[in-house]
């Protein structure tokens, strides 16, 4: 139940920050529902999650979920 609470509470702004930063922990932690959703989160220069994690050199991201797996 303490993993649920602490994965709702995760804010858009920090999976980004997660994403830059290459902390593939973060994405781990979530719940796959909640890790599809974020599929679909833009930021203020319209770039989804996966795009500021490859761009940041951090293609590890990827292969954190199967609907992420491109290569």
């Amino acid at each position: 139940m303490e993993s649920e609470k602490s994965s709702a509470q995760i804010k858009d702004k920090d999976l980004f920050k997660a994403a830059e930063s290459g902390d593939s922990s973060l994405f781990k932690s979530l719940p796959e529902e909640q890790l599809l959703k974020s599929l679909s989160l833009r930021n203020e220069d319209a770039r989804s999650l996966l795009h500021v994690a490859v761009s940041s050199g951090h293609t590890e991201v990827l292969s954190i979920s199967p609907q992420f797996q491109f290569f």
